[in-house]
């Protein structure tokens, strides 16, 4: 295990009967790693960025018209 487990992306086998509970972790961290890619790859997409700036200028706006809703406020009293 020592050998494959220092590869990337390799193809590791796990016993279908008995599995200790070293076997158990490296299921786990093969799952992990097997999300963090996917998570990685979504990220890689042009969409992802363009998404992110979309939802920060929602909030920019959104605080833009809060204050002004609140001098408008202040300006009736």
């Amino acid at each position: 295990m020592a050998t494959t487990s220092r590869h990337k992306n390799a193809n590791w086998t796990l016993p279908t009967s008995g599995v200790s509970y070293a076997g158990a972790q490296l299921a786990v961290l093969m799952d992990i790693r097997d999300e963090l890619q996917a998570i990685n790859r979504a990220l890689g997409c042009y969409r992802i960025p363009r998404a992110l700036d979309a939802m920060h200028d929602l909030g920019v706006e959104a605080r833009r018209r809060k204050r002004l809703a609140a001098k408008r406020r202040q300006a009736k009293k």
